[in-house]
């Protein structure tokens, strides 16, 4: 009796003083060398040798901590930990198969169950390049655990969920995420809280691709599943609020959308819910501003855009501008939210500011033709007529328009190219024979270049279209002159007097009788036109 109690204080002794060692602030040969001295009074020490394994493990040195977790296995079979020490080594060692074994041992002889022993034996199929071998390893784990759900068995599942993806499982990896979901929602592991981000994301993206498909009642379902999982995710109701609206439940929207408001006053998404929802009731100002405190909560170009457009809609300018403003500055602007933007200036008159946003709409978008066309009008409002002119240009290469021929004229004219300008006008009046001021212009441009008998031609029609106006008869009157048509040109000059009475048409016609030598009719009407300035 006194020998067994003798042997055991040695053990107890050895085993003590090991522990101090391990935790001591000794260098590892240092370590190694003490280790070594408890082994010579007592060379079958399983521990002494699994902690000598445990320092070459450390060290990264695989051969020597092998050998010691081998001698450690031998001197004592039943010890779990040591088996599992001595499989991971050999797994940095690629011997895969005895590693398998260990881990099996390690299961086999643990007193806890060995919770880990699965996922280590599929994590080595999966090192030894055989996820089929993993992928049965994980799953018979999920067995052992049953209806149990604890951190491992969240660990068990991500594993699994890796290898579905890989292999392309989508629907294998989805039924496993949704049976699991529940359970891990409810504990509060990395794993668990893994599983639930998993689950989310793949709920999300099949109610995106349902709305998309135009299924919005089935993606309101997924969202009140996706509640049910996570029911503080400040994301879910407005989301749900928007299928719901979209679906045309528009009263549970409304609920939905104000319950996401309440709780979560400072997020973004309920408030813009609540701004979908009262735009589809065209309740305009009330969209503007529950759009306007997301905007303030969460600043997006798009979301002052459509705060800006809803402005646009009742024809406030002044707001519109306010918020659709900051698109000038916004690389990912969209052209049409830029046009809208010029138009809300060009409303006011501010057609200098509109020129910037409208070259941008055309430069995203060469072929909105509605911004081509402002940003033409714009150029020629601010007097930046041959730019206008390329822009009208531009226009009509969607197609001919009368008006639009007529102002590219005009721009080609006031850009002084004439030559180009008539052309211009021609087509214009190709098109309507009957556009008075196409065709006046057309003459006052052929004037310019000296064309006096083509511009009287035309004038001569414009005569009967504009039912004798001052204007025609006055520049026909011009043409006359030049031509030398002196008695012509006083007629006509006498009849646009009957029109209308100015001291150019007076002094015109005094050129005209002194054309003709009559000085004292001349100096008549230069007397007259005289009196009039």
């Amino acid at each position: 009796m006194r020998l067994v109690f003798a042997i055991f204080l040695v053990l107890f002794a050895t085993l003590t003083f090991a522990q101090d060692v391990m935790e001591s602030d000794l260098t590892d040969q240092e370590k190694l060398v003490e280790l070594r001295k408890l082994l010579k009074m007592n060379p079958r020490n399983s521990d002494l040798h699994n902690n000598i394994g445990v320092i070459y493990a450390g060290q990264q040195n695989w051969p020597l901590a092998r050998d010691a977790f081998l001698v450690a296995v031998q001197c004592d079979p039943h010890n779990a930990d040591t088996h599992k020490n001595f499989a991971q080594v050999l797994v940095y060692l690629e011997q895969y198969d005895m590693a398998i074994a260990e881990f099996e041992a390690y299961r086999k002889f643990s007193t806890n169950g060995a919770l880990d022993a699965a996922r280590l034996i599929g994590d080595t199929w999966m090192a030894a390049g055989d996820p089929a071998l993993a992928r049965a390893a994980y799953l018979n784990g999920l067995e052992l655990f049953g209806e149990a759900f604890v951190p491992e068995t969240a660990h068990l599942v991500l594993l699994l969920v890796n290898l579905m993806e890989k292999n392309g499982a989508m629907s294998e990896r989805q039924v496993l995420l949704e049976k699991h979901v529940d359970s891990a929602s409810k504990l509060d592991d990395s794993a668990s809280k893994n599983i639930v981000i998993l689950a989310l994301r793949l709920i999300y993206e099949n109610a995106e691709l349902l709305s998309e498909s135009g299924l919005h009642a089935n993606a309101a379902e997924l969202y009140k599943r996706a509640l049910e999982i996570a029911p503080d995710n400040d994301e879910l109701l407005p989301k749900l609020s928007i299928s719901l609206l979209e679906s045309g439940e528009v009263i549970e929207a409304k609920v939905v959308a104000r319950l996401a408001v309440n709780e979560h006053p400072e997020k973004a998404g309920g408030w813009r819910a609540e701004g979908l929802i009262a735009e589809k009731e065209g309740r305009v100002r009330d969209a503007a501003e529950a759009f306007i405190k997301a905007q303030e909560i969460e600043p997006k170009t798009d979301l002052a855009v459509k705060i800006g457009e809803l402005y646009l809609s009742i024809g406030d300018t002044r707001n519109a501008r306010l918020y659709m403003s900051q698109l000038v500055n916004d690389d990912d602007a969209p052209p049409e939210a830029l046009y809208n933007y010029a138009l809300s200036l060009q409303r006011e008159d501010l057609w200098e500011i509109s020129v910037k946003p409208l070259r941008k709409a055309v430069e995203k978008d060469p072929s909105l033709e509605p911004a081509w066309r402002a940003l033409a009008t714009s150029l020629r409002k601010t007097k930046k007529f041959s730019e206008a002119a390329d822009a009208y240009e531009k226009v009509l290469t969607f197609g001919d328009d009368k008006l639009q021929w007529f102002l590219y004229g005009w721009s080609l004219v006031k850009s002084d190219r004439a030559e180009e300008g008539i052309e211009a006008y021609r087509k214009t009046v190709e098109l309507d024979p009957l556009y008075a001021k196409a065709q006046y212009n057309l003459a006052l441009a052929l004037i310019s270049l000296e064309n006096h008998e083509e511009a009287l031609d035309i004038l001569g029609v414009c005569r009967e279209l504009e039912d004798n106006s001052y204007r025609v008869l006055f520049n026909m009157g011009i043409c006359c002159y030049a031509l030398e048509e002196y008695d012509r040109s006083i007629e006509l000059y006498d009849q646009a007097l009957e029109q209308k009475e100015t001291s150019a048409a007076w002094n015109n016609m005094g050129l005209a009788f002194l054309a003709l030598g009559d000085k004292k009719e001349a100096n008549g009407c230069f007397k007259t036109a005289k009196g009039m300035k």
